[in-house]
């Protein structure tokens, strides 16, 4: 019979009984919890938020990561069957089952894993008060309308979000959560139909831990009444436009010559 040198337990495999062995392994483990977020279904890893396929692999690979293991011994990670609690705030405790193979003895313990359900940062910004920038829509029309809203709509994925919507008169605000999507939305609207745009920036804080200051931008956007190719009739003459810009000009057409639309 052989017996555990450190001990004096008998085992019948080994160098170590499963004590002694547990003792030897000198594996450290700090800080084990992992953050899951409820709305993109993401989790939090070393430094920033990932996706995952299967809860129970993205639960091993934090651990794993956690686990001090300056001996690089083989360790399985075993998650116990749970059912993820996905609600705000909360911290669901569950038990790892951990088999280190060392001098040719598996051995297992449980060790305590804390999972911590919250929101990652662009996901926070959903349903909140939190904006960036504004969208100011002056007389445009419906397709201009259905367009911005078709867009904002498929970038909630990539987590840009309304904060607010105010209808107007004479048209509409959309309080956008991402500055940057507002800017490129602006140059994209200029590009897809005839309208001016202008941007303005507004100071809203400073950044304590940088100084900084921090500014929400303002983009207006506002449909021109005249398109290229559309005749109009301007003193009992009828003028093709042929270009739009700061001042709009096309032909007459009974003579083709060039006329400034007043």
């Amino acid at each position: 019979m052989r017996f555990c040198p450190k001990c004096g337990v008998d085992i019948e495999k080994g160098v170590f009984c499963r004590d002694c062995s547990i003792e030897n392994l000198d594996l450290k483990f700090k800080d084990m919890v992992v953050k899951f977020c409820i709305e993109c279904k993401k989790v939090f890893h070393k430094g920033s938020w990932s996706v995952y396929q299967e809860i129970n692999d993205a639960i091993k690979k934090v651990a794993i990561f956690k686990i001090s293991n300056t001996q690089k011994i083989p360790l399985t990670i075993i998650v116990p069957d749970f059912k993820p609690e996905f609600k705000p705030g909360l911290n669901q405790e569950i038990s790892l089952l951990i088999i280190a193979t060392y001098e040719g003895v598996d051995v297992e313990f449980e060790i305590p894993f804390t999972l911590e359900f919250t929101y990652c940062a662009r996901c926070s910004k959903k349903d909140s008060t939190y904006f960036e920038g504004i969208l100011q829509l002056r007389d445009v029309s419906q397709e201009i309308i259905d367009f911005v809203q078709a867009d904002l709509k498929e970038k909630e994925a990539k987590g840009v979000f309304i904060s607010k919507f105010v209808p107007l008169k004479n048209g509409m605000d959309f309080f956008l959560t991402s500055q940057r999507y507002l800017r490129n939305l602006g140059n994209r609207l200029t590009k897809k139909f005839n309208g001016t745009l202008k941007f303005s920036a507004t100071l809203f804080t400073r950044n304590k831990e940088t100084s900084k200051d921090v500014y929400r931008l303002s983009v207006l956007f506002r449909e021109r009444k005249y398109k290229v190719g559309e005749i109009i009739e301007q003193n009992e003459k009828k003028i093709k436009i042929k270009y739009v810009g700061k001042r709009i000009h096309g032909v007459d057409t009974s003579n083709g010559k060039k006329v400034f639309v007043e």
